[in-house]
């Protein structure tokens, strides 16, 4: 099943360059486990051309931090 969901990590490269963007504009870029996947496969998947990483966000805020809904209702680490 293919996953048709808007990508919560967006990555552009021009050159030496890689833009990664955090996309979840709605939830101020809040950081939840699916963004963490994205971006982890994101830099792991960087050519070897690339020097340089600009971390973004979409929207008006970079970061607010961990989504609290998300960690909320997530079952404790043991």
């Amino acid at each position: 099943m293919t996953d048709t969901r808007e990508p919560t990590v967006v990555r552009s490269v021009n050159g030496r360059i890689a833009t990664i963007t955090l996309n979840r504009p709605e939830k101020r870029n809040a950081f939840s486990s699916r963004v963490f996947d994205e971006l982890r496969e994101n830099f792991v998947d960087l050519p070897d051309e690339v020097r340089a990483v600009i971390l973004t966000g979409a929207g008006e805020h970079f970061c607010a931090g961990l989504d609290l809904a998300e960690h909320k209702a997530s079952p404790p680490c043991r």
